[in-house]
């Protein structure tokens, strides 16, 4: 019968007690100010070793939790911690600084529920004892909240891992079933990292990542026409002239070595040309068109071989094995003619010394073309015996690209004894394009 007494008077008072714990727990997280000190919450605990302060550095999560009474103190709302408390930490904290606030309540059981012998219900122990279950249930609750968790309706899920030794230095994954397991660091199936890529992602930050992988740094310069949208915005970034279509060069520009145009210039009619030769006067120069190298091809060319005994009253060719300048090959030594390869207008010009001449008798030169035609003649007449006569012809010729031209001599003296002084003074051969 007693029993069933002390029975019924413990329904009595559970239903007589009203509930003191708040059902809005809720961590304290803020941020530092430079100047606060004090943090209140609107929960409660029963002792201060009930709540923990952490300080949480914003920018790396590293967290450092604070000791009571060394780094802060507690105080109770109207002296009863079940209402609420306030924080007062030691020192400030700044905004790179979070102020957590949290109850930690010891998961243990204290409360006596019987006074003495008699087996009367101590009332205040009992609803001491709800309220710690209470707030042991909400802190579960709380921190249950922040975990990944699987669907109620999964069925046949495993969440097992295996033991530490065979999950060592490998990730948590899923398998093909939705199971929690255990993977390598490079699923299987993939490329091994390499021991050389290993030291990139070692790398501290992406200027030394470059350095390994050897990418040159780019200037501040060099950004500024990588982002141009086309081929004509990159040439106006860096100052370029394009080589199509019509652009303005402005300034005066200066060449190091001979400039090539590949068509003719057209100059306005106020254009001013100066020029480093004489006249060093300015000029002006009106719609002309101009190309470099206007004297090429040319050529000279002389014998040095013997021509002795010419025969009487017969074109004889001359004999120039030897060329003193020739611009681009066209003398040929063997067959002692030129062939400037260029069609255009070229003055020629040749001479010619006998020696062991007759008096009164006749001597002449004569520009031979392509082998047939002679364009000009030239004879002289001696009215005494002389050691040398010299002979000289010039014409200005029109060629095409494959026309030669050589040099030949003939003397009219009855006899086969005049001979050709050899040197390039005496007797040669000069082409030069107008």
């Amino acid at each position: 019968m007693m029993r069933f007494k002390n029975m019924f008077l413990i329904l009595l008072m559970a239903g007589l007690c009203s509930a003191t714990v708040n059902d809005n727990y809720v961590p304290s997280h803020t941020l530092g100010n430079g100047s606060t000190t004090t943090f209140s919450v609107n929960w409660g605990i029963a002792e201060t070793s009930d709540a923990v302060v952490i300080i949480r550095t914003v920018a790396t999560g590293d967290e450092d939790t604070l000791t009571e009474t060394t780094d802060y103190s507690i105080s109770a709302v109207n002296n009863d911690l079940s209402a609420g408390f306030t924080v007062t930490t030691v020192q400030t904290y700044t905004s790179t600084s979070q102020i957590s606030i949290l109850r930690a309540i010891p998961p243990t059981q204290n409360s006596n529920l019987t006074e003495s012998e008699s087996g009367t219900l101590r009332e205040g122990s009992l609803e001491d004892a709800y309220d710690k279950l209470t707030q042991l249930v909400q802190d579960l609750t709380e921190v249950s909240g922040r975990q990944i968790t699987i669907p109620r309706t999964d069925e046949g899920i495993t969440v097992e891992l295996v033991s530490s030794i065979s999950r060592a230095g490998k990730v948590i994954g899923f398998d093909s079933l939705g199971n929690v397991t255990v993977l390598s660091a490079v699923p299987e199936g993939s490329v091994s990292i390499s021991a050389y890529m290993e030291t990139v992602n070692a790398a501290a930050d992406a200027d030394a990542a470059k350095i390994l992988l050897e990418i040159p740094t780019i200037t501040a310069f060099a950004e500024t026409y990588l982002d141009d949208a086309t081929a004509a915005a990159t040439r106006t970034t860096l100052g370029a002239v394009g080589l199509t279509g019509d652009e303005t060069i402005a300034g005066a520009k200066t060449f190091s070595s001979a400039a090539v145009f590949s068509v003719a210039s057209t100059l306005a009619d106020s254009s001013q040309l100066a020029s480093s030769a004489a006249p060093t006067s300015d000029a002006d120069i009106s719609n002309k068109k101009y190309s470099d190298d206007q004297h090429l091809p040319y050529a000279r060319m002389y014998p040095t071989s013997a021509q002795d005994n010419l025969t009487d009253t017969t074109w004889t060719i001359m004999v120039l094995d030897t060329d003193e300048f020739d611009s681009g090959t066209i003398t040929d030594t063997a067959n002692y003619d030129i062939t400037p390869a260029v069609a255009g207008r070229y003055l020629v010009m040749g001479q010619i010394t006998y020696t062991n001449t007759i008096a009164e008798k006749s001597y002449a030169a004569q520009l031979f073309f392509n082998g047939s035609a002679a364009k000009t003649i030239a004879t002289v007449h001696t009215g005494a015996a002389t050691t040398d006569v010299t002979v000289s012809v010039c014409d200005v010729i029109v060629f095409d690209n494959n026309d030669y031209v050589s040099l030949r001599g003939r003397v009219e003296v009855g006899a086969a004894t005049v001979d050709i002084n050899v040197g390039s003074t005496d007797t040669f051969l000069v082409l030069y394009r107008l």
